[in-house]
């Protein structure tokens, strides 16, 4: 069973930094040399605590501020699928950023344990992206099978036996072929997080007797250094890509390898916010609306089931009830009963959600010029040569537009088919929805419709809500009104009316 509980376990343990008005709980002071700051990382996956393995990385350090236009110009073209997706280092937009940063370092791990956990029958499949392994219709229980079946965590209890750990230069890891070019890199992405100086190194080490490799950009703030990146120039060099995640096997290594060691007590992956949902689903999603219009992210979380969907929803199931497993890259990624991989699911999960708020907001804030502009439906990404693109770039998001959320009022909920007659009347839709029931394990499922003003105009957002015991918890913004009402997926989280 899931043992994913959305606790603040860390923040007693650790300093912390402002993720809104609660802390985000993975902070800390800071290591003195590079060296450390790997070590720590590693030390936290040996421990099976994600939140350990995090207190390496920079998070605050980070924040974005007045560097907006400067990163542009460094990075020569902006996406919102990337990071910094929003301008400012302040309110709402800042929190999503900043989240959305946790979930991209997990998504890394999330594919390196999906091809560090692929079991020897299915080895044929190992050259493919680790985001692809394993992914493909599951439209029978037989199929649920062999998905769970094609994972071996046999390794993953060799975590806390990992040995054999050096920590190389750059020069050292590639036998002096760390070149000028890729010292220029490095400018780029320090001036990407904001670091004084930035550096690389590649860390070796072996569980089971094999060898593993990964090769973390760190920054030094102050007299800090922490990680920044998993990847990087060396970690080409290593052949450790995005879709492979962060670590690469490499080879047997020169002994037989140590026994595991002793699996330490599982830890929850600590979360900035509670799960509170409501004892209605109108309450759980009058909560969402009081986050929106308080710019919190925070509380606009506490509406949605975290530990609750984690302690019920499972790999089977979600795989079942979508009749096809997405990869290692969307959520849930393994089967349960693996602290370390509860937690990466966990961060999955942050993941998966804050997308789509992400998209919402990039959406909103630009007032649509954004995802209507023809660079971006060709492209996937504004192309910036210069001081000129970059502020015109960043001109297109209207932050007043969000400070407006705080005239948000008038909220009235509605019957699904109060705004969609056919809803009510058609059985595929019953059908569907008691497919999502299943699915997520709840008690009870539900769609609702949340009319509302903001500055005057109408919105609207529908969201699937599920009950577990006497609470209700919105599940996903993407319901089944909300497709029936063709709701387009940038405005699922707030839709014009």
């Amino acid at each position: 069973m899931k043992r994913l509980i959305a606790l603040f376990l860390c923040m007693v343990l650790m300093p912390a930094f402002a993720l809104g008005e609660a802390a985000a709980p993975w902070s800390s002071p800071g290591f003195s040399t590079p060296e450390e700051a790997v070590m720590a990382f590693l030390s936290g996956l040996q421990d099976l605590d994600l939140n350990k393995a995090f207190g390496a990385f920079a998070w605050e350090q980070c924040r974005v501020g007045d560097r907006f236009t400067e990163i542009l110009q460094s990075s020569h073209s902006y996406s919102p699928e990337g990071w910094p997706a929003f301008p400012g280092d302040a309110g709402l937009l800042s929190e999503i950023d900043e989240a959305l940063l946790m979930g991209g370092r997990v998504e890394a791990l999330s594919l390196s344990f999906a091809k560090m956990t692929l079991h020897e029958d299915a080895q044929k499949g190992e050259d493919r992206p680790a985001h692809l392994l394993r992914s493909g219709y599951i439209k029978t229980e037989e199929e649920a099978d062999a998905l769970l079946a094609s994972f071996d965590l046999s390794l993953l209890d060799r975590l806390a036996g990992m040995d054999h750990i050096r920590v190389l230069t750059p020069e050292k890891a590639t036998g002096g072929s760390y070149g000028e070019k890729s010292l220029k890199a490095l400018e780029r992405f320090r001036i990407l997080y904001g670091a004084e100086e930035v550096c690389e190194r590649a860390a070796l080490f072996t569980l089971g007797g094999q060898e593993y490799a990964c090769a973390p950009m760190l920054g030094r703030y102050g007299e800090s250094w922490y990680i920044v990146s998993l990847f990087g120039s060396l970690s080409n060099y290593s052949h450790l890509y995005g879709d492979e995640g962060a670590f690469r096997l490499t080879g047997e290594a020169s002994d037989s390898g140590t026994a595991p060691g002793e699996t330490p007590a599982p830890v929850d992956l600590a979360l900035p916010w509670r799960e509170t949902g409501g004892t209605t689903p109108e309450a759980a999603v009058a909560l969402y609306l009081s986050g929106l219009k308080k710019n919190s992210l925070n509380t606009m979380m506490e509406a949605f089931a975290w530990e609750s969907l984690a302690g019920h929803a499972t790999l089977r199931s979600v795989a079942l009830g979508r009749s096809y497993y997405q990869g290692a890259g969307n959520w849930p990624v393994f089967p349960d009963d693996n602290p370390l991989l509860e937690q990466i699911d966990m961060g999955m999960m942050v993941k998966w959600r804050l997308e789509g708020l992400r998209s919402g907001m990039v959406n909103y804030a630009t007032n649509g010029a954004f995802y209507d502009s023809q660079e971006w439906m060709t492209k996937r990404a504004l192309g910036v040569r210069g001081d000129e693109e970059a502020r015109a770039v960043s001109a297109l998001f209207d932050l007043g537009r969000v400070d407006r959320l705080g005239t948000l009022d008038d909220i009235r909920f509605v019957a699904p088919e109060a705004v969609a007659p056919e809803y009510a009347a058609s059985e595929g839709i019953r059908n569907t929805l008691e497919k999502y029931r299943v699915m997520y394990g709840a008690d009870e499922l539900a769609d609702i419709a949340a009319l509302f003003t903001v500055d005057g105009e109408e919105y609207l957002v529908a969201p699937q809500l599920v009950r577990y015991g006497d609470r209700w918890f919105i599940v996903s913004m993407e319901s089944v009104l909300s497709a029936v009402m063709d709701i387009s997926p940038e405005n699922i989280w707030l839709c014009k009316g």
